[in-house]
């Protein structure tokens, strides 16, 4: 199961151009040290223009790893000490992830994806595998609209024991039809019916959209 880590940053403001520049730079590093990256902006959800570098590795061990390639190594750490003297964006948020069982999604087959929506809650004591049930429903009724779509579980989060819901879409024309056709969907009117009020087996926290940069 993959293992994702989410780092949020704010930029400062009339420096948001720096900013960007410095994620793709961390973004050009990360991978080069073998990690799959994203750096996404939101634009729904929070304070529109966050930053957000997304990090991928195969398993939990691989980012393990990864992480002590990364603070051995000497380019990264020039370069953070570089980022922080700029003081172009603030450091407000950081999460690591991994799948949850079943229900994967590969990198491969978001990577060329624009837009990102995620739904983040923290599930309910004694509620948990009714709430894997309604994310493996989720995840059916958005697949068969055309979405692509992967549920994590945060290692480490504030608040703790974070689930994330994650859809992609090429592009925001496929988000915005793709969320009409599902408004339609009898079966998704009846899953977002059961999932509110007194019958939610979860505390919902924020739905964040982002736009791959």
């Amino acid at each position: 199961m993959a293992s994702i880590s989410v780092l949020g940053f704010e930029p400062v403001l009339g420096k948001v151009a720096e900013a960007v520049a410095l994620m793709k730079e961390a973004q050009e590093i990360i991978t080069g040290l073998g990690g799959k990256v994203q750096v996404a902006s939101l634009v729904r959800g929070g304070v529109p223009g966050s930053l957000s570098v997304i990090t991928e590795y195969e398993d939990a061990a691989a980012a393990g790893a990864a992480l002590d390639q990364i603070n051995a190594d000497e380019g990264m750490q020039q370069f953070m000490a570089r980022a922080q003297a700029s003081a172009v964006a603030v450091p407000v948020r950081s999460v690591d992830y991994v799948e949850l069982p079943g229900l994967e999604t590969s990198f491969d087959d978001i990577a060329s994806c624009g837009v990102i929506m995620a739904s983040l809650f923290v599930i309910r004591d004694g509620r948990q595998q009714e709430s894997l049930e309604r994310i493996q429903r989720w995840k059916t009724i958005s697949e068969k609209h055309g979405a692509k779509c992967r549920a994590l579980q945060a290692l480490a989060s504030d608040p703790a024991f974070v689930t994330a819901t994650v859809s992609y879409y090429d592009n925001f024309t496929a988000w915005g039809k793709i969320g009409q056709d599902l408004g339609a969907d009898p079966d998704w009117q009846a899953f977002t019916a059961e999932i509110r009020g007194e019958n939610s087996s979860a505390d919902f926290l924020r739905t964040s959209l982002m736009r791959v940069i």
